[in-house]
């Protein structure tokens, strides 16, 4: 814009604007200012004149040997790439989309001394250096695989070049490394932070044919920004070169400028100081002679800060010196008035590329800053970007076209770990609990948790929670001016002419959406815009900003609820309008187009439906939840992942003293190993415990935790209130189950190793909340997708393991309890049952035969490690049976005949199946010397489990129902009771047989079939046999003691394998070279009146005498099997068989073999 004219003024006046422009431009050196080469004073009128001479750059820059490049520019050669890349704008920044890409710069060098930085946005598996022109790299071979290629890795803190050798520090997310060639000395270094790492090579090849580009290879995901001096650099070297050239004139022309503009900006203020300062005293008119003074400047000014460096060697450092970090909440009048002249006295387009400078440059600064213990770099940059922000254009102009578009606004959400050096001073005192073992299922770093700890560690604990305190109070206040910045961006009462009357709300919404896109979109563009940590650091920022909006809302509109009520109504889910990233995931009832066609959505639907807030909030609160599935929860899991990191190494530290301690003095070799063992693990759990201190303050904090907390209310809220309405209850998207099931994960799992979920608010209701969303929806056939089901299932799984949760579900209203159970009793045949029937065990598990542990007795801790990834699993939590479950049970078995006959035809199916196959598998591996798959063990060990699963459910109907099976006056109970006599035996058979697989394999038993052992199937089998004997009626029990012996395969020599007679050498006193003998007695978890009641079983079945078999005439035979007499006769078709191949063939199919005719019942026949 250029500057406007000024007419004539009294001479007084002119005096004094004189006076003002001598202060104003004079030289550094001079106290007066006139017109170069004239004795003309300076005026308004030839002030431009001024300008344009004080600016002239006369020095003639020496061109710079040793450079070839075919463009001014340098920046990453998209034609010099092997892989994909996502780049940004300039090229400069790039993600890596192939498992291993690599690409060089449009510039090489081969003589003098050189340097370039990379700024680390992923702290993953890169290779960053140089290569030659000539190098040739591939997927396999990238930067310092190759001859003449040399590469830095962080990630692996090692160099490579054809070989590999350890060297530098392990690097960071946010970390400057600079990469350093000297082609005169022919050497090569890194500088992490400016940091000097060493000298990496000192043999770097030179001469003709050798000229070096600047290289980087990323494996897939891993995101970076290079600055080869497009931008100051952020830690120069002396003695070397950026690759780019700074612009030197328009460097020096910007900084005369800047220098005028911070004299000018002095008197602008109403202190006292720029009174004083202020000599123009012209009244009312001085503000329009400052304003034409700031036209001249900006006139120059403007056209140069279309350059980044221009703008961040000069603008940026106007804008710090003016910014007050000391009061972020301040109104920051300097930068306030800063921008105000920009918007005045600059062009609009030059304003955009101005402004665009600046974020991006506070943005990379942000970033890249060195982080120090009062986070004063990360603090400083935050303000400076809320103090622009708070201009409202200047929010409309970034939101429109910059912070979503050319920068990644979200990192600004983030908040940089510090190094390891930085997190030692802010934690000198470091506490770890030391009594933690491999046995510890649930291990809790909480200070409440500790118990019987001395007072020292008592004292160290303390210590490091205060520091731990301080830390958090730090980050604190970087997270209230992000939470700050956000409200900025999401204000709805700021529309402005300068874009079509658009608040910053309805701007943010649009950007955000299209954020939201950019994260699910599919495996080709699988890069996101932003790593994890970065978009977990978003969503609790946007939980912040939104909660404040939504209460602020409610408090305006009677009918809106808070923000603890919060939930996104149906009618959001049928809309067509519905932002395009949500419309793209699936729905319950499957996708969208299916439903719309047929299921109709009715036209006042939104007119009947509450509305909790504005339509903009409800939007923001959907796409909180969507990015919760997306990203966030994920970055939660990999942070759960060190803290189980760091358990495990403590258990490495205590084993190893203990190993320590019991070494005898004399073996002085082993014990110099054991002390060096000791120090290192030491050293590393002294560092992890700070990186732990860090998860604690920034991570799972108790704010934190309430974050996700709410989330879960609110998705919880959203499905409740969508359920009433039935069939539209297909509309609800997929990801709202995901989020329900994986933010319960994070609170019951990764949350509360910092912080409890029991005592926070509303965690009674929540329970409450997710019995009712578990037991709706896991039998719900509006889902459609069979992996979401199997994933609620799973969930209904684990929250039956809990005491607390299971309460829960036994506090529903009888109709629904009744529900649950008749769902999980339907036949296993079609449905994923293994979950299912996992359900029925832990209602049972705790009361049941030897079932009343938590860690299986027959696996130590250490197998148990290797048996699962998640010790912490529902697996082994403390048993806790529902008694009022377990009666449903009963009476939905007991009343339904028919229903009672399919499900335990099932299970007796599924159990013959899975002992079968698991028979089969481990017959194969005991016959063969091969080595076979993991996954060959893994399948052996899953049927066994599955095996034992399913008896464990047999003692759980012959508990609560034994007359099931006993009760000669129901039809089926014979047929039943012999079924389950005959799978019975064979199991007993197949286990007990000493020289059998399964005893020759246990006894030789790898990692991978550790949970295959005697005792668990053992007792499960135990458990049915003792009940039926001894729960049901004399008659009952005769029965089922004579059905037993006449199994042809039962021996009662397979019980007494159960409990051994004495003299056949105990396990106490076996010598290394004899085989354990198996007994209940070797387990404290096999009570007495256990062993007692298997004794008198077995002396019941001596005394008792097996059924004599008889001659059968050839027409009584089963005309089917031809081995049993016919006992079985179909109605009404009236064809005949046998019992047993009814069990093994009829099955639940009440279908006659012969005609095919519907079977209603089954007729016994009395023996000729």
């Amino acid at each position: 814009m250029a500057p406007p004219c000024t007419s004539n003024l009294e001479a007084g006046s002119q005096s004094k604007i004189e006076n003002f422009l001598q202060r104003i431009f004079a030289p550094l050196s001079e106290q007066s200012a006139a017109v170069p080469g004239s004795q003309k004073k300076l005026t308004l009128a030839n002030l431009d004149e001024y300008i344009e001479k004080a600016l002239r750059f006369d020095e003639v820059m020496p061109d710079v040997e040793g450079r070839i490049s075919n463009d001014d520019k340098v920046y990453l050669d998209r034609k010099l790439t092997l892989g994909n890349f996502l780049f940004d704008h300039d090229q400069l920044g790039v993600t890596s989309l192939s498992n291993f890409s690599t690409i060089t710069a449009n510039t090489c060098v081969f003589k003098g001394k050189w340097v370039y930085e990379v700024m680390l946005g992923s702290k993953g598996l890169m290779q960053i250096g140089w290569c030659t022109t000539n190098c040739q790299f591939s997927p396999q071979e990238g930067v310092g695989d190759t001859p003449h290629s040399y590469a830095y890795d962080g990630n692996r803190t090692r160099k490579w070049n054809m070989s590999t050798m350890k060297y530098g520090e392990s690097w960071s997310t946010g970390d400057v490394i600079s990469c350093a060639i000297d082609c005169d000395e022919g050497t090569i270094s890194f500088y992490r932070n400016g940091v000097d790492l060493g000298i990496a090579y000192d043999d770097v090849a030179l001469g003709p044919g050798f000229a070096y580009l600047p290289a980087i290879s990323l494996s897939v995901h891993e995101t970076v920004r290079l600055n080869f001096g497009s931008s100051p650099l952020k830690y120069p070297i002396d003695g070397y070169r950026p690759l780019q050239d700074a612009p030197y004139k328009e460097l020096y022309q910007a900084s005369q400028l800047s220098k005028y503009l911070e004299r000018l900006l002095a008197t602008m203020s109403d202190s006292a100081s720029a009174r004083e300062l202020d000599v123009l005293q012209l009244g009312d008119r001085a503000e329009g002679i400052k304003l034409i003074i700031a036209n001249h400047i900006f006139d120059k000014l403007a056209p140069l800060l279309g350059s980044v460096y221009i703008t961040e060697a000069v603008l940026l450092k106007v804008l710090l010196k003016f910014c007050n970090t000391t009061r972020h909440t301040a109104n920051q009048p300097f930068i306030r008035k800063i921008v105000q002249l920009m918007w005045m006295c600059v062009e609009e387009e030059e304003l955009k590329d101005a402004f665009k400078n600046i974020f991006l440059i506070i943005l990379t600064s942000y970033r890249f800053s060195t982080v120090s213990s009062e986070f004063k770099n990360q603090l400083t940059y935050l303000v400076l970007l809320l103090s622009l922000l708070r201009h409202t254009e200047t929010r409309h102009l970034a939101l429109d076209s910059v912070l979503f578009d050319i920068i990644q606004f979200p990192a600004f959400m983030h908040i940089k770990p510090p190094d390891d050096n930085v997190l030692e001073e802010l934690i000198p005192d470091v506490w770890w609990d030391k009594s933690v073992s491999r046995n510890d299922k649930n291990h809790s770093q909480r200070p409440s948790d500790q118990k019987g700890i001395n007072e020292e560690d008592e004292a160290d604990m303390q210590r490091y929670y205060r520091h731990c305190g301080s830390l958090k109070m730090r980050i604190n206040e970087l997270e209230e001016i992000q939470v700050e910045i956000l409200k900025l961006l999401m204000d709805d009462t700021d529309a402005t002419e300068f874009i079509d009357n658009k608040t910053s709300r309805s701007l943010f919404i649009v950007k955000f959406r299209e954020f939201l896109v950019t994260c699910i979109k599919g495996p080709k563009y699988s890069a996101s815009p932003c790593p994890l940590p970065v978009t977990l650091c978003f969503m609790h920022r946007l939980v912040k900003a939104l909660r404040y909006f939504w209460d602020k809302n409610a408090q305006k509109n009677s009918v809106s609820t808070f923000s603890y009520d919060a939930f996104v109504p149906i009618w959001v889910f049928t809309a067509d309008k519905r932002p395009r990233a949500q419309m793209q995931c699936d729905r319950l009832g499957g996708v969208l187009a299916h439903l719309r066609k047929n299921i109709s959505v009715p036209e006042d639907l939104r007119n009947k439906e509450v509305h909790p807030a504005t339509d903009e909030l409800v939007e923001i609160l959907d796409g909180v939840i969507l990015l919760y599935e997306i990203a966030s929860h994920k970055q939660l899991v990999k942070m759960s992942e060190l803290r189980d990191n760091f358990r495990e190494m403590v258990c490495a530290l205590n084993e190893t003293n203990a190993k320590l301690s019991l070494c005898p003095t004399s073996d002085v070799e082993v014990r110099k190993e054991l002390l060096n063992s000791k120090n290192v693990l030491q050293s590393k759990v002294i560092d992890n415990t700070r990186h732990l201190a860090w998860l604690i303050a920034v991570v799972f904090s108790k704010e934190k935790q309430e974050d996700v907390h709410w989330i879960l209310k609110s998705a919880l809220r959203t499905t409740e209130k969508a359920v009433p309405y039935e069939n539209l209850y297909s509309y609800v998207p997929e990801y709202y189950v995901e989020v329900i099931l994986n933010s319960y994960k994070s609170l019951t799992r990764y949350f509360t190793f910092v912080t409890a979920f029991e005592g926070t608010q509303g965690y009674i209701s929540t329970l409450n909340q997710m019995a009712f969303f578990l037991s709706h929806n896991f039998s719900d056939s509006t889902i459609v997708n069979t992996d979401v089901r199997d994933s609620i299932i799973q969930s209904l799984a684990c929250f039956v393991c809990y005491p607390e949760s299971l309460k829960s579900l036994e506090q529903m209203p009888l109709h629904m309890r009744k529900a649950v159970i008749k769902t999980l009793l339907s036949p296993y045949e079609s449905r994923s049952w293994p979950q299912i029937n996992w359900i029925l065990v832990r209602l049972w598990k705790g009361c049941g035969f030897g079932y009343r542990y938590d860690l299986p007795p027959h696996m130590s801790p250490t197998k148990l490690k290797h048996f699962t990834q998640d010790f912490d699993s529902a697996s082994f939590q403390k048993p806790c049976p529902s008694i009022v479950f377990q009666q449903h049970v009963a009476e939905a078995l007991t009343y339904d005949e028919d229903f009672m006959l399919a499900f335990v035809n099932s299970v007796l199916n599924q159990l013959n199946w899975a002992f079968s196959e698991f028979l089969t598998q481990l017959s194969e591996i005991q016959a063969s010397s091969a080595l076979f798959d993991k996954r060959k063990f893994k399948l052996v060990a899953t049927c066994f489990d599955l095996s034992v699963g399913l008896l464990r459910v047999i003692e759980l109907i012959v508990a609560v129902a034994p007359n099931l099976f006993t009760d000669a006056s129901r039809h089926n109970s014979e047929i039943l009771l012999g079924r389950l006599m005959q799978l019975i035996s064979q199991v007993l058979c197949r286990v007990t047989t000493q020289n059998g697989a399964f005893q020759q394999v246990i006894r030789k038993k790898g990692l991978s079939l550790d949970s295959v052992d005697n005792y668990p199937i053992l007792t499960a089998v135990a458990g049915i046999l003792v009940r039926l004997a001894f729960q049901s009626t004399s008659k009952g029990r005769n029965v089922a003691i004579m059905t037993l012996l006449s199994e042809a395969t039962f021996s009662v020599e397979s019980l007494e394998f159960m409990i051994p007679a004495l003299d056949g050498g105990e396990a106490t006193g076996s010598t290394p070279t004899q085989i354990r003998r198996f007994s209940f007695l070797n387990y404290k978890e096999v009570s007495p009146e256990e062993v007692e009641q298997v004794r008198k079983l077995i002396h019941i079945l001596r005394t008792e005498k097996r059924p004599q078999s008889v001659a059968i005439h050839e027409d009584d035979l089963c005309p089917i099997c031809y081995a049993d007499e016919i006992s079985v006769r179909f109605q009404p078709c009236g064809h005949t068989s046998c019992r047993s191949c009814i069990q093994h063939q009829l099955m639940n199919k009440n279908e006659c073999f012969f005609c095919k005719a519907n079977v209603d019942k089954f007729v016994k026949i009395t023996s000729k």
